[in-house]
């Protein structure tokens, strides 16, 4: 089992590859918790596919399991082995609700090397 401050941490880095604050605030996620196995679920806003939360686990090949579940508990969608770049397509497929204020291709890309 891991140890509570490691479940902490890895809650906290999927938090942010999903995108952090921005991806609460766009996509009404909240009551994030980590998982005793590595991982975080939370709740999100209403979406078409009737997505209620979001279930994402560090796997053994250091990659991602996610599920989507209703408002029953029930799985809705499970996806395995799935690269931390690949969150928010995943996430956007599934529930149909944006994860981020612009898509990424319209992402700035800043050289501080001017």
């Amino acid at each position: 089992m891991i140890e509570t401050k490691e479940q902490q941490e890895i809650a906290n880095v999927i938090f942010q590859q999903y995108g952090g604050g921005e991806f609460a605030l766009v996509t009404g996620a909240k009551n994030f918790k980590y998982l005793k196995d590595g991982g975080i679920i939370f709740e999100i806003g209403r979406n078409e596919k009737g997505v209620k939360w979001v279930e994402t686990k560090l796997n053994g090949n250091d990659l991602y399991d996610v599920r989507f579940f209703n408002r029953k508990g029930e799985v809705l969608t499970e996806v395995k082995n799935i690269f931390n770049d690949q969150l928010h397509n995943i996430f956007q497929k599934n529930t149909l609700l944006y994860a981020s204020l612009l898509p990424k291709e319209y992402e700035t890309k800043i050289n501080y090397n001017l």
